[in-house]
């Protein structure tokens, strides 16, 4: 499955995978080696904990591998503000709670909610894509349904 990623995105999962085949891997294999140096493997807590560390972070480096493999770099380009899509700035009215938010849809790498920024593919980023502003949408999310009034859509700083 092909997943986008903005260039920032792809070097941010590069630099994760440098980083965890460096010095993460150097840690864990210093930690085997110092374990294995107490004596007796089979009734070594230590060692069977940094062997287990070190198929973990073998897991880890082969997922994020695969991520970039199946990287897609999107640029972002002149965005359209006729309708939300990817690298949109979207103001929304909460039709129950009378709240205004504001999100930028973003690539899953991106995402932070702490920024108010949501993947594409979340559930809210899917509900509000391709629609216009003064639309009212009904986006179906895991605590119900949201009634939501498009205010507002901008390009993505």
């Amino acid at each position: 499955m092909k997943i986008s990623v903005t260039k920032a995105g792809l070097q941010k999962m590069q630099d994760d995978l440098a980083r965890m085949k460096g010095t993460e891997m150097r840690e864990h294999l210093q930690a085997l080696s110092e374990a294995r140096e107490k004596g007796d493997i089979s009734e070594n807590a230590e060692y069977d904990v940094a062997r287990d560390n070190i198929n973990m972070l073998s897991i880890k480096i082969s997922n994020l591998e695969e991520r970039i493999r199946n990287s897609v770099v999107v640029t972002k380009d002149k965005t359209s503000t006729d309708i939300v899509q990817l690298f949109s700035k979207v103001t929304i009215l909460n039709k129950k709670t009378g709240k205004n938010i504001s999100y930028s849809i973003v690539t899953e790498d991106e995402a932070d909610s702490r920024q108010q920024k949501i993947s594409v593919n979340s559930p809210l980023a899917q509900g509000l894509c391709g629609h216009k502003k003064g639309e009212v949408v009904s986006i179906q999310v895991p605590a119900g349904t949201l009634e939501l009034e498009i205010l507002e859509i901008e390009e993505v700083e």
